[in-house]
């Protein structure tokens, strides 16, 4: 697109492989509302097949300023999450770990991206199980987010670690009672 104001190419790739597809989409752009400046932006989202059932996902979006996205209409989004994450779906169990990266466009935030979560971290793993009658469950999960200030005062980085174990059986009573115990 070439106009008095701006010059700006789009892009649009996709593609599907055996293991998994692709699809990225963006523009690069010269204007005059930063006359000096190569503004872009280029979001890609994509999943593959691992071995042993596990898919590899990410979601990826960047822009090289706060206000591109608004400026040309591209998106609206305000805070923008980029993800990668590995994880198994299974009947009886559910395995999944990611890493995000945040990137914040509001004006009010600008000021203080250091201390919002720059990386955010979760893993968890979930098993389900007969025992005793009834079914189990057994989660072991980890979280940890960082944020780019050294400051102390302001912000803070968080990790932490849980596990849980819950149990439950119900038994059917005459017409359509249900009791069920936890």
């Amino acid at each position: 697109y070439v106009s008095p104001v701006t010059k700006t190419l789009e892009l649009r790739y996709r593609q599907a492989f055996r293991p998994g597809t692709v699809s990225f989409e963006g523009a690069i752009s010269r204007d005059t509302l930063e006359p000096d400046e190569t503004r872009a932006y280029l979001f890609g989202t994509g999943a593959f097949r691992l071995p042993r059932d596990y898919i590899l996902s990410f979601d990826v979006k960047l822009t090289s300023d706060d206000s591109y996205l608004i400026d040309y209409g591209y998106s609206s989004e305000d805070r923008l999450e980029s993800e990668v994450a590995i994880e198994r779906v299974r009947s009886e169990e559910f395995i999944r770990t990611r890493a995000i990266g945040l990137r914040t466009l509001r004006d009010s935030e600008t000021d203080i991206q250091d201390e919002i979560p720059a990386v955010v971290t979760d893993a968890i793993w979930n098993r389900r199980f007969e025992v005793f009658g009834g079914r189990g469950g057994l989660t072991f999960a980890a979280h940890a987010h960082v944020r780019e200030s050294s400051d102390d005062d302001v912000g803070r980085d968080v990790a932490r670690i849980s596990g849980s174990f819950d149990w439950a059986r119900s038994w059917e009573f005459g017409p359509g009672l249900l009791a069920t115990t936890r």
